[in-house]
């Protein structure tokens, strides 16, 4: 089955503008073929030094925090306490200069979830970082991934 749902958007907003609907599922659609980069090891390990912290201010939304990680000049609101961060699964960092796409899968532990079996959503993010300080890498943009499952 398919969910249908009603939204309008005004102003940068949305809501939800009437009940949704229960549709047929539609055909099932064939991802293209995507060809993996080269890792960068040195990057990769750079950033997952810094990543976790990134995110446990992103999901506070702490712009104090937010600022240590971020690139001067940007602003990201982060998610206001929605989710608190678990851990990274996943993070593919391909070759390139300073300025980088990457993909970042993150685990995030769901409000009064403690302890061992808590539930968790992963979510992956794709997120564009630049390196101005020889391996000191900013986040310059965070968004939904469009990275195909199970690919980098």
């Amino acid at each position: 089955m398919k969910l249908g749902v009603p939204l309008y958007s005004s102003g940068g907003g949305l809501v939800v503008s009437a009940h949704p609907a229960l549709l047929p599922a539609p055909p099932t659609a064939s991802l293209p073929k995507v060809q993996g980069a080269s890792p960068d090891h040195g990057a990769h390990a750079a950033l997952a030094g810094l990543l976790p912290d990134f995110f446990q201010a992103y999901a506070t939304g702490d712009q104090a925090a937010l600022s240590h990680y971020v690139l001067p000049g940007v602003s990201l609101a982060g998610l206001g306490g929605a989710v608190s961060f678990g851990s990274i699964a996943s993070i593919d960092v391909p070759q390139g200069g300073s300025a980088r796409d990457i993909t970042v899968t993150v685990d995030w532990m769901l409000p009064g979830q403690v302890g061992l079996g808590a539930a968790r959503l992963g979510t992956t993010y794709d997120m564009s970082v630049v390196d101005r300080q020889s391996g000191r890498w900013y986040v310059k943009d965070i968004r939904a991934s469009t990275q195909p499952m199970g690919t980098p």
